[in-house]
């Protein structure tokens, strides 16, 4: 009897480490999906905001730049919104039609090709204000400190989606 009470003790404690090591990869891969969005999107907002501000100081004279930087943030929309990437799973279905709009309402911004010179024209330009007055709002901007935390960059994203309405408004 005293043998089976240790097999039972002993199975007992296997299961509970087993429940807790998975438990701690649950949350470590929960918290590597944020991340991606910490890193790829919020960082890249900041810097879209710092180069308009740049390229407007410069009275619009290389919109290109913007170009080059809004890419890098549609490659990454675009790769999100597959369904089943990494780091999608994370997002909620209210979230994820959210990065679709975003993705939807930075797409109407013209396209250069990398390394080309570009001339926008002032629609163009109105265009890229909203999108900088909207990431001021949201306060993804430069000479601010950003906090990385998941909810106030939620919070940013919804501000910024917002904003961009009155750029998909345009388009009608």
């Amino acid at each position: 009897m005293k043998k089976n009470n240790k097999k039972i003790a002993f199975f007992a404690m296997m299961a509970i480490a087993l429940f807790i090591v998975l438990a701690i990869m649950t949350y470590q891969n929960q918290w590597n999906q944020k991340q991606y969005f910490l890193d790829n999107f919020q960082q890249q907002f900041v810097e879209l905001q710092g180069v308009i501000t740049h390229v407007e100081k410069e009275n619009w004279s290389h919109p290109e730049l913007i170009s080059n930087q809004l890419s890098l943030i549609l490659d990454d929309l675009e790769y999100v919104m597959l369904n089943h990437s990494y780091p999608s799973k994370v997002l909620s279905e209210d979230e994820k039609f959210m990065f679709a709009r975003i993705y939807g309402s930075l797409n109407q911004l013209p396209f250069n090709e990398i390394y080309h010179e570009a001339v926008w024209s002032k629609k163009d330009l109105e265009k890229v204000n909203i999108v900088n007055e909207a990431l001021v709002k949201a306060e993804l901007k430069m000479e601010t400190t950003i906090p990385v935390d998941w909810d106030v960059f939620m919070n940013q994203c919804k501000i910024l989606d917002k904003e961009l309405q009155k750029l998909r408004s345009m388009q009608k």
